[in-house]
């Protein structure tokens, strides 16, 4: 058996060469084209693109929070440009604790 396929190989053995070295330049064509060039390109483009800083929303006003449960008690809040103040409210506005 071995003499066997020592002389097939002998035999075959130009165009066995062949084909193997053909096979094995594909496999490395194949693996260079699907190789991390894709992910230099992509990241060469991310770094030319410049994300807007998100805007901060301007929360100054009064505020007063709804309670479906006691129309008698709720909490408030004033926002100015340095100052957060919130209160709650109960009595029907007669009394009123700073939170």
């Amino acid at each position: 058996m071995i003499l066997d396929a020592s002389f097939t190989y002998f035999y075959l053995g130009e165009s066995l060469k062949t084909s193997i070295a053909s096979l094995a330049l594909v496999a490395v064509l194949a693996l260079t084209a699907c190789g991390g060039a894709g992910s230099t390109t992509n990241s060469a483009a991310d770094s030319n693109t410049t994300q807007e800083a998100p805007k901060v929303p301007d929360l100054t006003g009064a505020w007063k929070q709804s309670n479906p449960n006691s129309e008698k008690s709720y909490q408030q809040a004033s926002i100015t440009a340095d100052k957060l103040t919130i209160e709650w409210v109960s009595d029907g506005g007669n009394t009123t604790s700073i939170y």
